[in-house]
């Protein structure tokens, strides 16, 4: 009887340690995730401080590992040099800012489009939210046309959204002209509000943005239709 009971208070014992064992690992892999994801964003915002200060073919590891206070080491164990990490931080920008873009006016009567302005700032003030970072990204300094990319970007959704919609028949030239008159006119908005006139509200753009939309796209589709 007591050694049953010895053997039964025994197993208890290991599946309450192997319990505590599994928390653990558990609780080392968030710290762990935590950490990795902490030194990566100290690492792009250093990056970014750099370029904002030099054009990116001057800037060195050595640079960036004294902007960033982390060893050359740390550096490796990330990236494979700064041209790996201007990659990996261009292709977070465009995906991220792609994720922002919302043409879905496209789909409302003419009308409608009011409600598409009263949707429209809080779908633009995440995009102002990370002015400083897309300001660098956009700048000569990052020697890439990271502008002209997202402005590319906005242009092939529109053409995507554009193509389910009733003027999906028109030619495709229209359509074209239509997709790149939109986005050029979108882009350079956002620009002018970026550096010109940022103490403009969210809402202020947007109501630009829709006059911009009922002059122009509407006005074209409509006439060509």
């Amino acid at each position: 009887m007591v050694k049953q009971l010895f053997i039964q208070i025994s197993c208890f014992t290991l599946y309450f340690l192997q319990d505590i064992i599994v928390i653990t690992r558990g609780e080392s892999i968030i710290t762990e995730d935590l950490r990795v994801k902490k030194t990566k964003k100290t690492i792009e915002y250093g990056f970014l401080d750099c370029v904002k200060k030099n054009t990116f073919s001057k800037i060195t590891v050595k640079e960036l590992t004294d902007t960033m206070m982390i060893n050359k080491s740390t550096f490796y164990k990330y990236y494979d040099d700064k041209y790996d990490l201007r990659s990996y931080i261009l292709a977070k920008g465009l995906t991220d800012f792609s994720n922002s873009i919302d043409v879905s006016y496209l789909y409302f009567p003419h009308r409608e489009v009011n409600c598409y302005e009263e949707k429209l700032p809080s779908a633009i003030q995440p995009i102002f939210d990370h002015r400083k970072e897309l300001m660098i990204l956009w700048s000569k300094n990052m020697e890439s046309n990271v502008f002209e990319q997202m402005q590319d970007i906005y242009a092939k959704k529109f053409l995507i959204s554009l193509k389910k919609t009733k003027h999906k028949n028109l030619p495709e030239s229209f359509q074209i002209l239509n997709a790149n008159l939109f986005a050029a006119s979108a882009m350079q908005i956002i620009k002018w509000w970026f550096e010109i006139s940022p103490n403009s509200t969210s809402k202020e753009i947007a109501h630009i943005i829709t006059i911009c939309i009922k002059s122009g796209s509407y006005d074209i589709l409509q006439d060509t239709n």
